[in-house]
């Protein structure tokens, strides 16, 4: 198995208050917000000129230092656990200023300490290194693990369901671009999920982002523009198939490992993921033909680990909750703005709010890439950044600035909360009955003057909701270990059974179940991996006493099956396949149905014999 190489983005927001510069937007006068909960920084009327003067002093931070540490905590962490590590790093011989705040230092500290105790030098703080540092009561800190059970959610009191929205930035797709990627969850499943790749390309091919033509677009080269390939799908994947042959549109491939994923638990998804080698992921998604896909699913899987939950729905509701997305200009002319939006029929059940912004790098983590070729469409020292990922240092800029009290990310967390549980009804009569700048005074609590760009944004994005069929887009079930083969070839399974290596049973296996592909029954045995243009690169044996087929138009392909072979279904082929045994068949009509091609041989006897 060859060795993979996460591309994580890791950054938990903090909140600092020190002197940061980034050319921001101007600050307009406060008020009342329309989000009841969002008390923080007034943002930016499109018509002001000028910045407003603080006149109140600016109080520093300050943690009481925690008994223990209950979290994984790394660069941009802040708060009382984070006191407690410096305190014990010092102890260690470092010379940490003791302020809580994961700065550059403390994750210097950490990765040294790290390399010197045999540790993956990473700088994040998890079970390992709080082991290693003799802090106490570290049972509440866990990572995950393919090989964990997880404990199964116990029913809620009150017979409702938790939904879960999550969002990351990603490396999913080499290093030109980065992913956004975000799921929606049902308890501990996986019920919608969304995937998009933001690259620069030429002004004249692609539509750039919101703003492209504004502020914003005066960040990259002249002729330039940062596009979301989804939104510019047809092109770009009409130059990819002029360039590298590709024979599937790029957002029909991110369709289909959004629609894999789908049903599915973070722990069956890094299970998978720990079975299947990073090049071999591809033949696990039916439908898709991105060799990184492996990638893709891993940033599905991050984000499926930070979501948090939006609201509390009954089951029915839960059913058909989906995913829309956009990207709109929804503060000022300096960013551009990611709205997700969870729906479940007219209501929304939960958004995600961030915005994109250019600011210093030497103040600010960029979004993945940043240090390598996508890193270098910006003018020297400068990133890309998402405000939620540098939640403590943007506010405590704006705390700077216009002496905001609320870091950006509670006050977009505080419109979320707001439009959860209206539906889009609801929320486009509030907006025709509120003039913009007098969206701030329709709800109490919030101080955000571009609410009305932030609340669009929610609603074009619940509008953009355009689900995935799973008979549209067909998954596959990967063989790891006998359990998955099980239930793989069982009526419980896909269409499409995989095997990413050679695999030996003495269970009698049986294919069972009818199963729809491309509006025909389908099923198939793939005893191979490919590229992605299809090309057969490893064939692999599979090895049990007896193999009995019951599902109809079943196709076994590309490998080896050893072992006797029972044909109990019309229309079973053989393509490329050898099998190393017998075949029998229940009766006439499925043997005067059985095909094989030239390609394909069976060493033993053909014949009728009943079971």
């Amino acid at each position: 198995m060859k060795t993979r190489v996460k591309k994580l983005s890791y950054v938990l927001v903090a909140v600092l208050l020190l002197s940061v510069a980034l050319g921001g937007p101007t600050l307009g006068p406060f008020g009342v917000d329309v989000v009841s909960a969002a008390t923080g920084q007034a943002t930016p009327s499109p018509t002001t000129s000028t910045a407003k003067a603080s006149t109140g002093s600016k109080t520093p931070v300050s943690f009481e230092t925690a008994s223990e540490i209950a979290r994984l905590i790394a660069f941009g962490s802040y708060g009382g656990d984070v006191k407690l590590l410096q305190e014990v790093l010092n102890n260690h011989g470092y010379q940490l200023k003791v302020d809580g705040i994961f700065g550059k230092k403390t994750e210097a500290a950490v990765k040294d300490f790290q390399g010197k105790n045999g540790l993956k030098a990473d700088g994040i703080v998890g079970p390992k290194t709080i082991a290693k540092l003799n802090i106490g009561n570290v049972a509440k800190v866990t990572e995950p693990s393919p090989s964990t059970t997880p404990i199964p959610t116990p029913a809620p009191a009150d017979g409702k369901v938790s939904v879960k929205l999550g969002k990351v930035e990603y490396a999913a797709h080499g290093t030109k671009c980065f992913t956004v990627a975000a799921v929606a969850m049902v308890d501990d499943k996986i019920v919608d999920a969304i995937l998009d790749d933001y690259q620069v390309g030429a002004a004249d091919s692609f539509v750039g982002v919101p703003n492209s033509d504004s502020d914003f677009g005066k960040n990259f080269a002249e002729g330039q523009v940062l596009l979301s390939k989804r939104a510019n799908a047809a092109t770009y994947s009409a130059n990819m198939a002029q360039k590298a042959g590709s024979t599937v549109p790029v957002d029909k491939s991110l369709d289909a490992i959004q629609a894999y994923v789908t049903g599915k638990t973070v722990a069956e998804l890094e299970k998978i993921l720990a079975g299947t080698p990073a090049d071999k992921m591809v033949d696990a998604v039916s439908g898709a033909t991105l060799v990184d896909t492996y990638g893709y699913v891993s940033a599905i899987v991050e984000a499926a680990k930070a979501a948090k939950e939006t609201t509390r729905v009954d089951a029915e509701t839960a059913k058909s909750i989906e995913l829309g997305k956009v990207e709109y200009a929804a503060h000022g002319t300096k960013c551009f703005t990611i709205a997700i939006t969870a729906v479940s029929g007219d209501k929304i059940v939960g958004a995600i709010l961030d915005d994109y912004q250019v600011g210093a790098a030497d103040s600010f983590v960029g979004v993945p890439n940043s240090d390598s070729d996508f890193g270098k469409n910006f003018a020297e020292g400068q990133v890309l950044l998402s405000k939620r990922a540098n939640a403590a240092t943007y506010s405590a800029n704006m705390a700077q600035k216009a002496g905001s009290t609320v870091p950006v990310d509670k006050s977009l967390d505080a419109i979320q909360a707001y439009v959860t549980g209206k539906t889009v009804a609801e929320l486009e009569k509030i907006l025709a009955g509120t003039p913009a700048d007098k969206m701030v005074d329709a709800v109490s609590g919030a101080t955000l003057v571009d609410t009305y760009g932030y609340v669009s944004a929610i609603v074009e994005a619940a509008k953009a909701v355009a689900p995935v069929k799973a008979d549209a887009v067909t998954s596959a079930s990967v063989v790891t270990d006998e359990v998955s083969l099980l239930k793989a070839m069982s009526k419980d399974g896909t269409w499409i059974v995989i095997l990413v290596n050679d695999f030996t049973t003495d269970k009698e296996l049986v294919m069972d179940g009818e199963f729809i592909n491309k509006e025909k029954v389908d099923r198939k045995l793939a005893l191979y991996s490919q590229d992605e243009n299809k090309n057969v690169l490893d064939r692999y044996t599979l090895a049990a006493p007896k193999l009995t087929v019951k599902s109809p138009s079943t196709r076994i392909q590309n490998g080896t099956f050893k072992g006797d072979l029972y044909v109990a279904a019309p229309n079973v082929q053989l393509r490329g396949a050898k099998i190393e045994g017998n075949v029998y068949f229940v009766n006439e009509e499925v043997k005067a149905t059985f095909t094989m091609d030239e390609a394909s041989s069976v060493s033993g006897v053909m014949e009728i014999k009943s079971e």
